[in-house]
């Protein structure tokens, strides 16, 4: 906004002229504060709302861009054309560097036709800025033109010192476009049998440093599961042997390169994929319960090891569910706290047992 004085100044003139005094004018550039990296670029469109403005139509308009740290940002364009909806004479020239504003760009737009009619979206240019150097930041202004009668409407009302500026500021800083899986779980336990097991993997860039928007392509080397390349969706059908794989989730941003090198954006995770268990050790005939059947094949090797008939893998036992070459307490415990289970109460898994240990 600019100084008291020369509001009331333009107020007293308008006022004279038996003229409504205006309300005030907002330049817009989009939002604040921007942070990217060196050798990445931003385009915004800098408008105009002229809401507050009379209905006499617009002949001129425009705005003076400066740019107070050139060293981190550059303006590289200033398009006058593209921008949608423009409503000025073509074409509207910019000029960088203007005498005074180094870094800066000046606009002046007219329509000696009709007019601008005013609105809250008077669109002037689009601008293109980029970080370069070091980084380091800067503070982008738009605003009037000093000394210059930028938005004078068709009735000869000047509007700028009614108009607020528009600030951005950036922070520019040496810093790569990367990628990491952000969600997914670092272990995926398979079932012994029935339905796959799904693990979800998501991955995020540093999006404020990349190019692009990014695209990413899901890969495995997993032996025991499969990832879907477009959603990172991992599939693991159900197994038992080997006990666990160890293999890596790699994603490759397919948008992105790294600046310095071009090579492709890449980001893994190591994960763990263990394979179902029979946590209804005692259901040796496979049937989904441990019952009395089951009880008995117990029974007929209970006390087996040592020096009486241990358990090799020539002579396996039915209840070494620990694998240590015997049948003892610790095994028949196990065995009663799953005795009782069936149909009707928490069923087995159906759980292929051979064989259950492999002796040394």
């Amino acid at each position: 906004m600019k100084k008291l004085t020369m509001i009331c100044m333009i107020t007293l003139v308008v006022l004279a002229a038996g003229q409504a005094f205006a309300l005030p004018g907002v330049y817009k550039a989009g939002a604040t504060p921007i942070t990217m990296a060196t050798g990445m670029c931003r385009t915004r469109t800098i408008s105009l709302d002229g809401t507050g403005f009379g209905t006499s139509p617009l002949m001129s308009g425009g705005f003076l861009l400066q740019n107070d740290n050139e060293w981190a940002v550059d303006i590289t364009s200033c398009d006058c054309s593209a921008a949608i909806g423009s409503p000025f004479d073509q074409p509207v020239t910019p000029v960088f560097d203007p005498f005074g504003f180094p870094g800066g760009v000046f606009v002046a737009a007219a329509n000696l036709g009709a007019g601008v009619t005013p609105s809250a979206n008077i669109v002037i240019c689009t601008v293109t800025f980029c970080g370069v150097g070091g980084g380091g930041t800067a503070t982008i202004t738009i605003d009037t033109v000093p000394d210059f009668d930028t938005w004078i409407a068709q009735d000869f009302t000047v509007y700028d010192p009614t108009i607020d500026a528009a600030v951005i500021s950036v922070s520019v800083c040496p810093c790569p476009c990367e990628c990491g899986i952000s969600s997914g779980p670092f272990e995926v336990q398979a079932n012994v049998s029935g339905d796959p097991v799904t693990a979800i993997y998501t991955a995020r860039s540093t999006e404020d440093f990349c190019k692009n928007p990014s695209i990413y392509a899901y890969s495995d080397d997993c032996a025991q599961g499969t990832i879907d390349p477009a959603t990172g969706v991992l599939i693991v059908p159900p197994f038992l042997s080997p006990p666990e794989e160890i293999c890596t989730i790699t994603v490759t941003d397919t948008a992105n390169t790294y600046i310095n090198t071009g090579d492709p954006i890449v980001c893994t995770q190591d994960i763990i994929i263990l394979a179902g268990t029979c946590e209804c050790e005692g259901n040796f005939d496979n049937d989904q319960d441990v019952d009395g059947f089951d009880a008995a094949t117990f029974k007929a090797d209970f006390s087996r090891g040592g020096f009486i008939r241990p358990c090799v893998n020539g002579d396996p036992c039915n209840g070494d569910f620990s694998c240590d070459g015997d049948v003892d307490g610790s095994d028949a415990s196990l065995f009663k706290s799953d005795f009782g289970r069936g149909q009707f109460n928490n069923p087995c898994p159906s759980c292929p047992r051979d064989p259950w240990c492999v002796y040394p």
